[in-house]
């Protein structure tokens, strides 16, 4: 067409003129090919991942999300290229299809195996979505890891051969409603399930930008623009600069939009100290909907412990759980080691290099519930009228997505959750890329009323008998302040000669406790040693208050010791949610007991922590939630209890030998006597006014019911309530406003970028009339007219073209009147034009085209 157009130029007769100008060609204007590169990139990019991310975020299939990511990355790269560029793009898709077809062909055993596992996973996820009861298909594979490399080849090959025809539809043909079409349904309909609604914000900014592109292909289509003797034909959907200028603003306006709608952070505290901490709060909470494992502060690695100087919750949903035997139980996310004075952060990784090799098949997490497997192997009947197995289904709501929340006694092995990573002795967290929403556990429950060393004693039965009772009853006595005593419970719970008498399993089970029971009072029973020396003093003063029926030096049990340092400290303080925060540098736990005296669970497990490993006893700082009858009473008819906010706990936990880590309730007014359903207030110091209970009731367990889950029958009665409720004398907080007043300023950051570049640009064509070199002044006045009407549809009149060419190519110059000639009409035709917009459009002529 171009070709037939410069023919017929070159028959214009241009004899006649006064100087002999070549005849005037049409030329295709050159693309900006770097430009049109980066947006198809991008747009195909988001397009994909948000379709990955929406889909896995529903059904987690078991594969691995490094290469599937990485391949995806390439393909994404590889067919921009071949949609881009034609000439040697067709060859590279013709290259591609080949390869496609020659590697389904020789991998089709293979596909179909990831066809099945992955259609088994989905059919899995629906049946918890859904409450339905569809059956699963036959296959032949059960190694995981196998299963993962199918489920990943087979992802692989669906999510290419979509990525091309995308890419095609994008790029190649640039239709804006075959993309829509197909990227479309899958979000929608997947929205009501993800706990990620952010995802589909991806998909507005593929939306949005295409729609942006296809309107500037209308406006722009076949546009002339005249330039000297030569006309450039500007095609419609090469328009990519202008909406390249469009991500900017559109990822701003997601951002203010995520950060307004879906933002969700509990926790609060009073004086905003640094910024740094909210920055990384906010953006944790804009992909997780949660930046803490609890309210509390605790992250995936760190539990800050002075940033909480009030707290407050929202009361909604943050977990959802359905378990086979619905019981009170503790449900751990968070276990802090090393205490700082500031924080409770995990041992290092190097401190297990010996330990964890003892357990190449399964985690420490295990160990408890290994032991207790055995015992059950072994069709002990006492233990097994004790004993029971729980299954757990849980969802994270409104949780850090990277949390995996898990009972005591977990008997569920790192093969058994894809999903999950066991880190050491401490806690599980999920390696996918935005974490797990939904995962099953399995747990053993135990009992209130088991001796603490029935767990090893069962080893030694004989025909039902228990041989060894007494010697554990004896070995278990410590006397008072007697480091000695304890290190030798601690670090040789079973005598050589008994474990002698052992079969291999048992005794390699024994073997494998007895070391971990030695790291565990290495390692977790060291303190600062300033603060240590200080809880020493304070245990030899005032330590036997707290015993009962104390009378000398008399020899304690290590639950009788533990029971006495929990009245200990459940005395010290008083509860309230707006403790304070301690001052710069001071010890958290030391304020606490000895000057502040007031707090909340963390401060009280904290201190508890401290309390017991100033003993000698092992002990860890946890966080996590809590199930109480009223969540099980309140049970959906399909079994799932909602926890909310509300739930959030810490509590401490000491290790027994043979039995592993026991919770202990250290926050005052908490009891499990059973029947007991009234608020049992604990004495306050006299030196500190206690807070008054509030009258909604939520349980947390007392010393009694240290284990993961308790049967119905020892039920945790409600005593005290963590929830404040705002009242209207309160006010609000600064930090209320927070979200609205970040909104503001990431919206106005698009706005004022606007007003900004609008001000410039008119500013520079006023400038025009007072330039030296008039000439050149008046061209750009008139190619900036030349856009107006082509913008308009207006036809340009003679006498603006006449002082285009005088200005030109004539000798003289054009003088200030001509010059605002120019201008005036210029003005006149834009104003004008102007009025005839309906408002939205009078913004974009205005101050995005820049024409007034």
């Amino acid at each position: 067409m171009m070709k037939k157009t410069n023919r017929a130029l070159k028959k214009i007769d241009t004899s006649q003129a006064g100087f002999i100008l070549e005849p005037p060609v049409l030329r295709a204007k050159k693309q900006a090919w770097f430009s049109a590169f980066i947006l198809d990139f991008l747009l195909l990019a988001s397009a994909i991942s948000g379709t990955v991310l929406i889909f896995f975020s529903v059904f987690p299939l078991a594969v691995d999300f490094w290469v599937l990511g990485a391949m995806l990355l390439f393909f994404t790269l590889f067919f921009t290229v071949a949609f881009v560029f034609p000439k040697p793009g067709n060859l590279l898709v013709l290259f591609f299809a080949v390869l496609y077809c020659l590697c389904t062909y020789l991998l089709r055993a293979e596909l179909a195996q990831g066809l099945i596992l992955c259609v088994n996973q989905v059919i899995e996820r629906l049946n918890d979505l859904l409450g339905s009861h569809f059956l699963l298909y036959v296959t032949e594979v059960s190694d995981y890891s196998t299963q993962r490399q199918r489920c990943t080849l087979f992802v692989l090959f669906m999510l290419t051969a979509f990525l091309c025809l995308l890419a095609w539809v994008v790029i190649r043909k640039k239709s804006t409603l075959p993309a829509f079409l197909l990227t479309f349904p899958l979000p929608l309909i997947l929205l009501n399930f993800t706990p990620y609604p952010l995802i589909f914000l991806l998909f507005l900014i593929f939306w949005l930008v295409l729609f942006i592109g296809a309107l500037g292909d209308k406006k722009a289509k076949d546009r002339l623009k005249k330039e000297i003797s030569v006309h450039y034909l500007e095609s419609g959907h090469r328009s990519v600069r202008s909406r390249l200028l469009w991500l900017p603003l559109l990822i701003c306006l997601t951002a203010a939009l995520s950060l307004f709608f879906f933002r969700y952070e509990p926790r609060q505290p009073q004086i905003l100290n640094h910024w740094r901490t909210q920055v990384t709060e906010a953006v944790q909470t804009l992909w997780t909907g949660g930046a803490s494992i609890t309210p509390y502060g605790a992250t995936l690695d760190r539990a800050d412990l002075t940033q909480g100087g009030h707290i407050s919750f929202s009361g909604e949903t943050a977990l959802r759980v359905k378990a086979t035997s619905p019981a009170p139980m503790y449900l751990k996310g968070f276990t802090g080691s090393v205490y700082t004075g500031f924080s409770w952060e995990p041992l290092p990784d190097s401190s297990f290099s010996e330990i964890s090799a003892a357990v190449p098949d399964s985690s420490l997490l295990n160990l408890s519930a290994q032991l207790d497997t055995a015992i059950l192997q072994r069709h002990n009947t006492q233990f097994i009228q004790r004993t029971s197995y729980q299954e757990l289904s849980l969802q994270n709501i409104r949780t850090n997505q990277k949390t995996i929340y898990f009972p005591y006694f977990l008997s569920t092995t790192p093969q058994n959750l894809p999903q999950g990573q066991f880190v050491s002795d401490h806690f599980i967290r999920s390696p996918l890329p935005l974490g797990s929403a939904t995962y099953r556990l399995e747990a053993l429950s135990l009992g209130l009323n088991r001796k603490s060393r029935d767990m090893s004693a069962a080893f030694f039965l004989e025909n039902g008998r228990w041989e060894t009772e007494n010697y554990f009853q004896n070995t278990q006595v410590i006397s008072l302040n007697s480091t000695e005593a304890l290190e030798h419970f601690y670090c040789a719970p079973v005598s050589d000669t008994l474990l002698l008498q052992l079969d291999g399993e048992a005794r390699a089970l024994m073997e494998l406790e007895t070391a971990y029971s030695r790291f565990a009072y290495e390692h977790y029973t060291t303190l600062p040693d300033n603060l240590k020396n200080k809880l020493r003093s304070y245990l030899q003063t005032h330590f036997m208050q707290f015993v009962p029926d104390a009378s000398g030096n008399v020899n304690l049990s290590l639950d009788a010791i533990v029971t006495a340092i929990q009245t200990m400290v459940q005395t010290s303080a008083a509860y309230t949610l707006s403790p304070g925060t301690p001052p710069d540098g001071r010890d958290f736990v030391d304020y606490f007991l000895f000057e502040n005296r007031q707090g909340y669970c963390v401060h009280f497990a904290s201190a508890a922590v401290a309390l017991l490993r100033a003993y000698g006893i092992p002990a860890r700082y946890a966080e996590g939630y809590i199930i109480t009858n009223e969540e099980i009473q309140q049970a959906q008819p399909d079994g799932w209890m909602n926890i909310p906010d509300s739930k959030a706990h810490a509590w401490a936990e000491y290790y027994l030998p043979g039995t592993g880590w026991v919770p202990l309730e250290a926050t005052p007014g908490y009891t499990t006597a059973p029947g007991n359903t009234g608020v049992v207030q604990s004495p306050a110091p006299s030196s500190v006014t206690s807070e008054p209970a509030p009258s909604s009731a939520s349980m947390e367990s007392s010393p009694a019911a240290s284990v993961s889950s308790l049967p119905a029958t020892d039920s945790f009665s409600p005593t005290a309530q963590e929830v404040s409720t705002p009242t209207a004398a309160e006010g609000a907080k600064p930090a209320d406003f927070l979200p609205i007043v970040i909104f503001l300023l990431i919206l106005l950051i698009p706005l004022s970028l606007i007003f900004i570049r609008h001000f410039i640009a008119v500013r520079r064509f006023q400038q025009l009339l007072q330039a030296e070199d008039t000439n050149k002044s008046l061209l750009k006045m008139h190619q900036k007219l030349v856009g107006l009407l082509s913008y308009a549809g207006l036809r340009e009149p003679d006498f603006t073209q006449e002082l285009a060419q005088k200005a030109r190519y004539s000798a003289h110059k054009i003088t200030p009147e001509e010059q605002k000639v120019l201008y005036d009409f210029y003005q006149k035709t834009a104003r004008e034009y102007e009025q005839t917009l309906p408002a939205w459009k009078k913004l974009l002529f205005r101050y995005w085209h820049h024409y007034r």
